[in-house]
């Protein structure tokens, strides 16, 4: 199976490489300035060669400069607020381009939690995604799709690893105890980061929760990033709030689509080392220094002179990088008549890391359906299935025992070689500086870290339009729950240096966690002459619970089994670990936009929120907010000012609150500790 895959990788890079070349051969250069309507020169504009991943931006003067393959290539011209722009390139080298403002723009319709609203009557900071944007590259996890698109809106991977996990800073950091990850609601449920279960040696690389998630699945994302807009969400507001919606079926024939792509990833910078000669040479200048007898050369017969590696020395990085493959299959199925509707997709994933033997595969299903049972029940239902399956590779640590294999490929010296004279692996447990260090390349290609996590998100949405009672009136009640597990398996085997002196090391950890929601809203919409009301009222109840365990094992005879006979272990490593926890919030909520002329605009917001988290003397905390905005344009004195389009001035104050903490934070504690009496183990707890 092993050759199957490396033949399909060798016959992919070679596709690559033909199909650059033949890019290369064939390109013309195409320039050009992009202006607006008023003659004034864009910046960022973005110019990408249609169908195809190639693009560049405009600079401070609006200017371009973009090689496309040939004459039939068509260049697309996109910027936020303006109409986008398609030009067949034909046999010019200059195309100059000028952008309509898009009126259509302002009339979107914008999700704001617990509703919606026009994107010209947005009182606050909200940055809207479309899908369109998020098909433009491929990605791995939707997090991936915020990264450069959101104004104030910090996306940064803390791990290279595929799937590996991706910090969201909304307007900086809000917390030194706290979480500082914004919350994530999907069609309207929030989410956590799902299951994650804890391994050994990578027992501080945790999957990245949002990687369950298939990013081809979503139509948008809104992220409220002022208090004023997140003041909805109270308690869990303080760092943002990410809105996610689906896609969902729209009435017609039913539309059967294929999506999918195929790509390969390199090491963007593989770092200079010296080679063999270079490094025994420079040893040899650090010993004399020092008044040492030379290392290369010298009594020492381990290690030869200089000279010898000029054609025998090991590049370590060549040896645990490698070209990565990743490709992704989507079918989708939607359509509906005009009382049911849906959108059906199943997606696979497949991702290889850079770093040998690591990768990552998804797959997922999801199924949206809407029903109109009567003139007044209407009920949305959401399911979404996926499984994730990674080899992680040891990739992270710095150094001794628990280092990873990047850094002992930059640590390793390269006069050190892979194999011992009998074809085995060597553990490198002595460098010419007698330092214990271990392979990197053989802990690459030997040790297993394998994950797997199941994750089901379903909601159900049954609104009741009471519009016999009042017009505009609306009763909905959700439901919906988000349940995830998580299983690791990890085993360092003797032959590589973490684990030689432990005679090998298994690891088994496990996370269960189960969230149940139920929220019920009253919504009320009006418009009167000049006068127009949007109001919600409602009361949430949510339930948290998460179950976890792990224990390491070490002493095992031989690595046939792995950590799959940990009883044939001679010994436990530490104290195996289990913990249970859960929470409880109860909240009330209200929001009223009022909106008079379209010129002034003022949104009034407020949420209680009681968690079984806060303090026995303060169980409620109260969150308000309040945003005026004023539509300049929308003035008479304005209609002469056709150079300007939009000019709105708001102002807002809210409070917003962090409960990313623990769950009995605000309760003494007990610890367990054990000792040693008489010879026996005597275990008791203590603050």
């Amino acid at each position: 199976m092993k050759k199957i895959i490396d033949s399909f990788r060798q016959v992919g890079i070679i596709l690559a490489f033909l199909l650059s070349a033949t890019v290369m051969f064939a390109q013309q250069k195409v320039t050009g300035v992009v202006k607006s309507a008023y003659n004034e020169p864009l910046i960022g504009v973005n110019v990408v060669v249609k169908g195809s991943t190639n693009g560049t931006v405009t600079d401070l003067e609006g200017r371009y400069s973009i090689e496309v393959p040939d004459s039939k290539s068509v260049l697309e011209f996109t910027y936020i607020g303006f109409v986008p722009q398609q030009v067949a390139v034909g046999n010019k080298s200059t195309i100059d381009i000028t952008l309509i403002e898009d009126s259509k723009a302002l009339e979107e319709v914008v999700v704001v939690g617990y509703g919606t609203v026009k994107k010209s009557d947005l009182t606050g900071a909200v940055s809207s995604i479309k899908s369109e944007e998020l098909q433009k590259l491929p990605m791995t996890s939707l997090d991936q799709g915020i990264q450069g698109r959101a104004a104030g809106v910090q996306v940064t991977n803390t791990s290279g690893a595929p799937g590996g996990q991706v910090s969201i800073r909304v307007r900086g950091g809000n917390s030194l105890s706290s979480s500082n990850e914004p919350l994530y609601v999907i069609d309207g449920f929030p989410v956590g980061a799902g299951a994650m279960a804890e391994g050994n040696q990578n027992g501080a690389i945790a999957n990245n929760g949002m990687v369950t998630i298939n990013p081809n699945d979503i139509e948008s994302i809104e992220i409220l990033k002022d208090a004023s807009s997140a003041a909805i969400y109270g308690s869990r507001g303080a760092n943002g709030v990410v809105l996610i919606t689906t896609k969902r079926g729209k009435t017609g024939k039913t539309k059967v689509t294929y999506d999918g792509y195929f790509g390969v990833q390199n090491i963007a910078n593989k770092m200079e080392m010296m080679n063999g000669e270079e490094f025994a040479t420079m040893s040899n200048i650090a010993a004399e220094n020092g008044g040492v007898a030379p290392i290369y050369g010298g009594a020492n017969e381990k290690w030869k002179e200089p000279s010898y590696y000029r054609n025998n020395s090991t590049d370590w990085q060549d040896l645990i990088f490698r070209t990565a493959l990743m490709h992704n299959h989507q079918i989708s199925l939607s359509g509906g008549s005009e009382n049911n509707q849906y959108a059906v997709t199943g997606n696979f994933f497949d991702q290889d890391g850079i770093v040998i033997n690591s990768d990552l595969k998804r797959a997922s299903l999801r199924a949206n359906v809407d029903s109109k049972i009567s003139n007044w029940i209407n009920v949305q239902t959401s399911l979404t299935a996926s499984r994730t399956f990674s080899n992680v590779a040891f990739s992270e640590g710095d150094g001794a025992q628990g280092g990873g294999v990047i850094n002992g490929a930059l640590a390793i010296p390269s006069t050190m070689y892979v194999y011992n004279e009998d074809g085995t692996f060597s553990t490198m447990n002595q460098t010419p500086y007698g330092v214990t260090t271990g392979n990197p390349y053989a802990l690459a290609e030997l040790a297993k870290d394998k994950s797997t996590i199941n994750r089901v998100i379903a909601n159900v949405n049954i609104k009741f339009n009471l519009n016999k009672l009042t017009d505009g009136l609306a009763l909905e009640i959700r439901g919906g729950t988000d349940y995830s597990n998580a299983f690791r398996d990890s085993y360092l085997p003797s032959t590589v240096f973490q684990g030689e002196s432990d005679n090998g090391i298994a690891t088994k950890g496990w996370n269960r966690r189960s969230v149940y929601l139920n929220e019920n809203l009253l919504t009320y919409q009006k418009k009167f002459g000049m006068h127009s009301i949007n109001a919600v009222a409602g009361l949430t109840i949510q339930y948290d619970e998460e179950i976890k365990g792990k224990t390491i094992v070490s002493g095992f005879v031989n690595d046939v089994l792995e950590d799959n006979s940990m009883g044939s272990a001679s010994t436990t490593k530490g104290t195996p670990t289990s913990s249970r926890w859960s929470s409880q919030m109860a909240s009330w909520l209200g929001r009223i936009n009022y909106n008079y002329a379209d010129r002034y605009l003022l949104t009034l917001t407020g949420r209680a929120d009681g968690s079984s988290k806060f303090g026995v003397n303060n169980k409620w905390g109260f969150f308000p907010s309040a945003a005026l905005a004023w539509r300049v344009t929308e003035e008479a004195f304005m209609e002469e000012a056709d150079w300007l389009s939009n000019l709105k001035l708001r102002a807002s104050y809210g409070l917003t609150g962090n409960q990313g903490f623990g769950s009995y934070s605000s309760v003494a504690s007990l610890s367990q500790y054990s000792y040693n009496l008489g010879g026996d183990k005597a275990t008791g707890f203590a603050p």
